[in-house]
């Protein structure tokens, strides 16, 4: 299931602002057009909203070691690697 997005800070103060007013969650929801699961998840812990730990298997190359891999690839032919080209990957 994908995750929504976001709120942004300008709605997150708005949500906050709302709730120190006394508006119920679902008074919230309708006002800002968000979900009543999206405000009540985001009022239950404001600070934890949007930052979910990203989730897969790690990258074996750094940006910099594919930056180098595709400027040797483009610099010596992408078709065919000669085993004398030393790319210096750590794998």
């Amino acid at each position: 299931m994908p995750r929504g997005i976001s709120l942004t800070e300008f709605r997150k103060g708005q949500a906050i602002a709302y709730r120190n007013d006394g508006k119920t969650i679902r008074e919230i929801a309708g006002i800002l057009k968000i979900g009543k699961s999206a405000i009540a998840e985001f009022l239950k812990n404001p600070d934890a909203h949007g930052k979910r730990e990203k989730t897969g298997r790690p990258r074996k190359l750094t940006p910099r070691e594919q930056r180098n891999l595709l400027r040797q690839l483009i610099k010596e032919g992408v078709a065919f690697l000669p085993r004398s080209v030393n790319l210096d990957l750590p794998i």
